[in-house]
């Protein structure tokens, strides 16, 4: 089990490097809420694109069989691929925040927050794209594109059009539209997204299951 889950995390160590370093720039010279947001995003794709590498290279498997029974054993166990995507995606968590926190606002802990939160779709529905589009980038694309959907403006609309009275937006200070907490800007709005990408990772992370096992015959 050990040297398998190492296997899988040397595997996917170069797309860990690109996760850290991608929203770095950001953190180091960009100090604003502004500047905290766009580096959130490109946390957030880089999560994606870490997640996708992990299950493009299964697809890549089926074409060829396995070289030694222990790959053969990482590529057909769903629950050793969730488990080690789960490790990098904690470590790359750990380096994001750090980071943001010393360079940063210390008192912000928002962000490492919602850099955690990205960790259940990112793991959740990136999967199950990749295995049904059997594309590394339309997988990414098509997760984000769902998950941002449900804000804008299929969320604002269904929040705008049934509840009314509770349609708020909150923007930052320097007038960008940004994702607040429920619990830091709490409005329908940010609860509609929250709970409906909650419910759309448990969802997708179940089909995921099912659709890796049947590709694999388990």
């Amino acid at each position: 089990m050990k040297s398998t889950l190492r296997l899988e995390l040397r595997h996917l160590f170069p797309a860990w490097v690109v996760c850290v370093l991608l929203p770095l720039p950001l953190i180091l010279f960009w100090h604003s809420p502004t500047g905290r947001s766009f580096a959130l995003f490109c946390y957030t794709f880089s999560c994606a694109i870490l997640a996708a590498h992990s299950f493009h290279r299964d697809i890549q498997s089926q074409k060829t069989p396995a070289t030694s029974p222990q790959s053969d054993t990482i590529a057909n166990n769903w629950r050793k691929k969730i488990l080690s995507l789960a490790v990098a995606f904690f470590a790359a968590f750990v380096v994001f925040s750090l980071l943001s926190l010393a360079v940063n606002d210390r008192s912000d802990f928002v962000t490492p927050m919602l850099a955690f939160m990205v960790i259940i779709p990112a793991i959740c529905i990136v999967p199950y794209m990749v295995l049904t589009t059997r594309n590394l980038l339309a997988g990414v694309i098509f997760s984000i594109f769902l998950v941002g959907s449900l804000k804008t403006p299929i969320g604002a609309i269904i929040v705008k059009t049934f509840f009314p009275n509770h349609f708020q937006q909150a923007f930052d200070v320097d007038g960008s539209l940004i994702m607040p907490t429920p619990w830091s800007h709490p409005n329908l709005l940010v609860w509609f997204f929250y709970v409906s990408t909650f419910a759309l990772s448990v969802t997708f992370f179940f089909l995921g299951a099912k659709k890796f096992r049947a590709q694999h015959g388990i």
